[in-house]
């Protein structure tokens, strides 16, 4: 075979075949790989694959491609740019600029951190930085950054402060969650994203947005914006592309394995997105179609296959208030105090609070009260008849929030009364105007109302 890989001279490709000849389909599931353009493809690639290292270099540099890398990612290269020129002569698919988003937001967040974080620590979100890519021109077109002051764990520690180089005095002065990511909004809004432009978020890992962020929006007592809801995690995406273990896919190793260094100063929320995102353009060079590959659902982190319907993120727009939610133990009394006195709180302890995170995130609820005998949430409870107490099974002793106001607990156990009924493992009491009050039972794993008579229909913890 001629293995001749200079750029070909082509008229402008138009996607309407000749009668004559029909090329492929260009729909990842429906593509005919019988085309004769395959073959081809497929003979090259063996080539490619039998080239040493300096071949490899040396034929890149004859293409003016860059030559930078280790060996599998050159043949990556090599064997992309190949596809693209025999498709595009046969027809096939459009240019090297058909992609699936018109922009890339890139984001990775700074939060509250310790030393040895303990178990029940709470990040906070302290940066929230933005670095945008035009999928077009493969440019980094804009940046956003600022800066949030922490609520829960309001002074940094010397550790954060050292690590992230954020100081005491640059969150102090800082806007709380809630009107920073009203910020976020507007700047994604006059960027036109999700209306005139396809766009995707881009993380490097899934706990940006799984974890950071779905807490933060918890302790800002928010719902969770529709907007990042899916995103692109690029270390599955550079895992894939390049076929190389997970082990492979920390930042400053992506980046030696293509060949570049780190620009700024590591653990910097703005500079990390923007190494990010010199990553995200070089895999676009190369080839690789970003997509998004992960999404919360129910609280839930899952992934998002490749055979599905591709998708972007939503149209940015600023969450409503969240009237559901589960308080957990570890917050100030300060902030409890805070809620609405229309605003039914449950203590709970963090350990518990943090295994049915993980699960139900968004089934944890505060009932809201209103008139009697309107049904909220999943657990189909009178509002008016739930008192909010939890056992104190593992719930320290102290202050209780009952009906936005404080309650005193002793001697380590509730002074409320009534029948009690478990939900995931907790036990709280329902209070009636009469004395035949049966108790509800909700099953570990339901995560729904699942009781209709005084017997447990459910798992206990």
């Amino acid at each position: 075979m001629n293995f001749d890989m200079k750029p070909l001279m082509m008229k402008p490709c138009s996607r309407i075949c000749p009668d004559d000849e029909t090329a492929p389909e260009t729909s990842q599931s429906n593509r005919d790989f019988s085309h004769p353009v395959y073959k081809e493809i497929a003979l090259a690639n063996g080539h490619i694959n039998r080239m040493s290292k300096d071949e490899l270099r040396v034929k890149l540099a004859e293409l003016k491609l860059d030559t930078r890398g280790v060996k599998d990612v050159m043949k990556k290269r090599l064997k992309n740019h190949y596809k693209k020129q025999k498709l595009l002569q046969s027809a096939a698919e459009g240019g090297p600029t058909d992609t699936y988003y018109d922009y890339i937001c890139v984001v990775d967040f700074e939060a509250t951190c310790e030393e040895d974080n303990p178990s029940d620590f709470l990040h906070e979100i302290i940066e929230f930085p933005m670095v945008l890519i035009n999928t077009h021109t493969l440019q980094i077109v804009d940046t956003f950054q600022a800066y949030v002051k922490p609520e829960v764990n309001p002074q940094l520690s010397d550790f954060c402060v050292k690590l992230t180089g954020i100081t005491q005095e640059t969150v102090d002065g800082a806007d709380p969650f809630p009107d920073v990511l009203h910020r976020v909004v507007e700047w994604l809004q006059e960027r036109e994203l999700g209306t005139k432009y396809k766009y995707a978020m881009l993380t490097d890992g899934a706990w940006d947005m799984s974890k950071f962020l779905n807490i933060q929006c918890r302790i800002s007592r928010i719902r969770y914006p529709q907007f990042a809801k899916k995103w692109i995690n690029i270390r599955k995406s550079y895992c894939n592309f390049y076929k190389v273990p997970r082990t492979q896919t920390k930042l400053s190793t992506m980046l030696e394995k293509l060949g570049m260094k780190y620009e700024g100063r590591p653990h910097c929320g703005l500079d990390d997105s923007h190494n990010i995102a010199r990553i995200a353009v070089r895999m676009l060079q190369d080839g690789c179609q970003l997509r998004v590959n992960e999404r919360m659902h129910g609280g839930q982190l899952l992934s998002v296959p490749s055979s599905a319907p591709v998708e972007g993120a939503a149209p940015p727009r600023n969450p409503g208030n969240r009237e559901c939610i589960l308080i957990p133990s570890v917050l100030p009394l300060t902030i409890l105090e805070s809620l609405s006195t229309s605003s039914m709180a449950c203590w709970i302890s963090w350990s518990s609070f943090w295994e049915d995170f993980r699960a139900t995130a968004d089934q944890l609820l505060v009932w809201r009260r209103h008139s009697s005998g309107q049904q909220l949430g999943n657990l189909g409870l009178q509002t008016t008849s739930l008192i909010g107490q939890l056992a104190y099974d593992g719930v320290p002793d102290g202050e209780a929030l009952v009906a936005g106001k404080t309650r005193q607990r002793g001697q380590g156990r509730s002074r409320s009364v009534g029948s009690p009924f478990r939900w995931r493992g907790s036990t709280y009491w329902e209070r009636s105007g009469h004395s035949s009050a049966r108790p509800r039972w909700a099953g570990r794993n339901t995560g729904h109302y699942a009781g209709h008579s005084g017997s447990r229909q459910g798992m206990d913890r």
